[in-house]
């Protein structure tokens, strides 16, 4: 037995993005977690034109999660046609789980991967 398996399914990480998860705030504050949701929402819809705007930071953004490291956009000639990757798809089905899990409470969780280690 170990730690996953008392939890929730909602807040287990899916295989394969434990590490990206805990690089990008592994204390699961839900802002955070909310900002990477929509930012992949809008890659999905239509590219992140309209999300990105005139915005320096929303474009760093974009180019964060997309960067090798992350990996959880995926674009052509610009940032701003950005869709999914593989990882962003998973990425994006956990965090609405995730995020409907918490009913909007707000409150600090921690993430589990799939061996069953808390990410704190």
């Amino acid at each position: 037995m170990n730690a996953a398996d008392d939890l929730p399914e909602e807040v287990l990480i899916p295989p394969g993005l434990e590490q990206v998860f805990h690089d990008i705030c592994g204390c699961g504050m839900c802002e955070t977690w909310a900002l990477v949701r929509d930012v992949l929402s809008a890659a999905s819809e239509s590219g992140l034109g309209a999300w990105i705007g005139e915005s320096p930071e929303r474009e760093f953004i974009a180019h964060y999660l997309g960067s090798f490291r992350v990996g959880l956009l995926e674009h052509g000639s610009s940032v701003y046609g950005s869709w999914p990757a593989e990882k962003g798809k998973a990425a994006l089905v956990w965090l609405d789980r995730h995020m409907a899990a918490l009913d909007g409470r707000g409150e600090v969780v921690d993430f589990v991967d799939s061996d069953g280690v808390i990410q704190a």
